[in-house]
């Protein structure tokens, strides 16, 4: 595996999330408790900010799993492998004929029988687009090749977001409707609330139509980037 493409991507991608999941929780906590974390910010300085941004990190790698799971759950959500059959099926032709999308997956099925035979041997070709995908980002993963893992992390943080700001707006609106039947006071008051609800709703609407755009265009560079480098003179 290629560790160079291992870097501020994927530990902003961790960050992010688990500081905005990390905010949200701190929104929902009661008066009470409030005060004791602002207590604490106050009086560990620099050392507790840089303890909150290692623990950010922890929270961020651990709701992404989170995220994957409730993402694949949501009816209108699409993997990427479906964006991948999508993208062969509907890609528009080129004067020629044939599409560029085409041409790829006639190299790609060529190159990875070329390279891997003995993996290749009982596999029929023809029925194998999702293992073309795999391998294809596979081998420009492994080999440093393109921008499509910057895609990649884009698009994992873009699902952390929309599901985090989700389950936020979520969280928000049963405190505030359960409000009058649990002795609970919450540190906003409930215009505040209704805000927050607001904006995190917009927030997450936003964040997953940014996920779709950045899967789609995982996918085209990804084919895009094997094309030039595998498949041209």
């Amino acid at each position: 595996m290629n560790y160079q493409q291992f870097g501020l991507w994927d530990v902003f991608g961790n960050i992010i999330p688990g500081t905005v999941v990390m905010f949200g929780t701190a929104s929902l906590l009661s008066e009470e408790y409030f005060s004791i974390l602002q207590g604490g910010l106050d009086a560990g300085g620099a050392f507790f900010a840089f303890l909150l941004v290692i623990f950010s990190f922890v929270v961020g790698w651990v709701f992404q799993a989170l995220a994957r799971v409730i993402d694949g759950a949501m009816p209108y959500t699409k993997t990427t492998i479906s964006t991948f059959r999508d993208e062969v099926s509907n890609a528009s032709s080129g004067d020629d004929g044939i599409n560029y999308t085409e041409r790829y997956m006639r190299g790609a099925k060529l190159f990875f029988a070329d390279n891997q035979a003995d993996e290749l041997d009982n596999l029929d070709w023809e029925l194998s687009q999702d293992l073309v995908f795999h391998m294809t980002y596979g081998h420009i993963y492994d080999n440093n090749i393109g921008r499509s893992h910057r895609f990649y992390v884009l698009m994992i943080l873009s699902r952390s977001l929309y599901v985090a700001f989700g389950l936020t707006a979520v969280a928000h609106l049963v405190i505030l409707l359960a409000n009058s039947f649990i002795a609970y006071s919450p540190v906003l008051n409930p215009g505040e609330s209704g805000a927050i609800i607001g904006i995190t709703l917009l927030s997450s609407f936003l964040m997953f139509s940014t996920k779709d755009y950045m899967q789609r265009s995982r996918v085209k560079t990804m084919i895009g980037d094997f094309y030039r480098s595998e498949l041209t003179d």
